[in-house]
This record gives structure tokens, sequence and C-alpha cells, in this order.
């Protein structure tokens, strides 16, 4: 069944089996359901997926980490950032690596990234951690 939602926020759909009672049934009772939706403004929605590394990482050898970015989105994204860090950027991760920009990626389109870097010893680490 298509439908076009004309408005946003929480919906009470209908579905109802053999509305014109044209099939015998031994309970009429139970044709008749309902379930809620929530329907929301077309966006973007940027994801990434397998990563890896060619060659793997050696101190002081070129590297290069290649991965996909998705816009599982409805709507086109422009001049995407996409940045390695070491540890998680929400924790004071450090980036390294060079930033790479997607200029546009379109509603459900995929691209690859490949991000050059090479690991040094003196690529920043968190306190606390082993070299």
């Amino acid at each position: 069944i298509d439908w076009t939602p004309q408005h946003t926020g929480t919906q009470t759909l209908f579905l109802w089996v053999d509305p014109d009672n044209r099939i015998p049934e031994i309970n009429e009772d139970n044709n008749l359901t309902s379930f809620t939706v929530t329907v929301r403004e077309p966006g973007i929605d940027l994801t990434s997926y397998g990563w890896t590394s060619f060659p793997k990482p050696v101190e002081g050898y070129p590297t290069q980490i290649q991965g996909w970015i998705h816009n599982a989105g409805e709507l086109d994204a422009e001049n995407i950032s996409v940045q390695l860090y070491l540890d998680n950027p929400h924790e004071n991760g450090s980036p390294i690596g060079t930033t790479q920009v997607i200029s546009q990626l379109a509603a459900g389109d995929t691209q690859p990234v490949t991000i050059d870097w090479t690991p040094r010893h003196t690529d920043p680490l968190p306190l606390g951690r082993p070299r």
C-alpha cells in the first residue's frame, strides 16, 4: 500500500481487511486493526561502514584507510568532512591523517573514501595509554 503523508508527527493508521464484506467469515469482528507511525520531516542521514587499512599500518610507512560513506536520508548532502581519529573524538581523541571532503552525496548514494596516513611514533596518544 503506497501512502504519502501530508503532515509530520504521530498518526494513527487503520487497516481494514475485507471492508466490503464480500468474503463470508466466521468472525467479522477482527478485520479492523490500528497502529501508530511517527512521520518526520525529510533529512540527511550519513553513515559509514567497511573501514579497512591497506597495507596494515606500520610506523613510518604510508597506509591508506578506506571505507564508505552512505546518505540514508531523503535529501542531498554537501561538503561532508571525513576525519580519522585516534580514539573517540568525543573523549579527547586526536585527529590523524588528512581530512577528506565529499563535495556532494545524493540521497540514497554511497561514496568510497580513502584517507592517507603515515603512523608515527609522535602521533598523539591519550594520557595513560602505553606506546
